[in-house]
């Protein structure tokens, strides 16, 4: 039975690190012109301006959004499998 919750700990914790890496991602969205540009007390560098890569926040946000259901699906299975063995216990008793 524990393999269960197992199981869904490692998804949640892979769903976690999505929305970490995405998160990340969208907070860098805004600064994709030259380096220091659009932050706040940047200095000016001295070598050439460097682009980060575009990002689709339309695509970040269904990620984030997929990543949250995953959770919900995975917390869901946990708490399934402890009502599970409650009752277990119960008619054990």
């Amino acid at each position: 039975m524990f393999r269960i919750a197992s199981i869904a700990l490692a998804a949640i914790n892979r769903a976690q690190e999505r929305i970490h890496h995405s998160a990340g991602r969208i907070s860098r969205a805004g600064l994709d012109g030259p380096r220091g540009e659009g932050r706040p007390g940047d200095a000016p560098s001295a070598g050439p301006p460097q682009r980060l890569p575009a990002v689709d926040l339309a695509r970040e946000i269904v990620d984030l959004k997929i990543a949250q259901a995953e959770i919900k699906a995975n917390l869901k299975s946990i708490q399934t499998e402890d009502e599970v063995t409650g009752a277990l216990l119960d008619i054990k008793s």
